[in-house]
């Protein structure tokens, strides 16, 4: 929806086709309406759905708010587990990974 937009020259809504959308996503038009509604519940985007035949879907994208900031959390998956006692680099060398120094390894 981004590069719609962006090669739109960033409209203030943006009226496209679901198939076509999905088809341009590679995602099924299952995964494609669930996906807006998620956006829509975090107020990053907001929609017109269309309504038949011909009729494309409007969308609008909108800016995130800084209230959101507030509610993220870190996923527990995202948790520092260095070592602080030990500050020694492996660069990958415990999994056999051979490093040069160069930027091409």
């Amino acid at each position: 929806m981004l590069h719609v937009a962006n090669r739109s020259r960033w409209p203030e809504w943006i009226e496209y086709a679901d198939k076509r959308l999905a088809a341009n996503a590679n995602i099924s038009l299952q995964v494609l309406k669930s996906s807006r509604g998620q956006l829509k519940e975090a107020g990053l985007l907001d929609y017109v759905p269309g309504g038949g035949f011909r009729i494309k879907t409007k969308y609008q994208i909108l800016t995130p708010r800084s209230t959101l900031r507030s509610d993220l959390r870190l996923s527990p998956y995202y948790i520092k587990t260095k070592d602080n006692n030990t500050k020694t680099k492996t660069n990958g060398k415990g999994k056999g990974f051979v490093h040069t120094g160069s930027d091409f390894d």
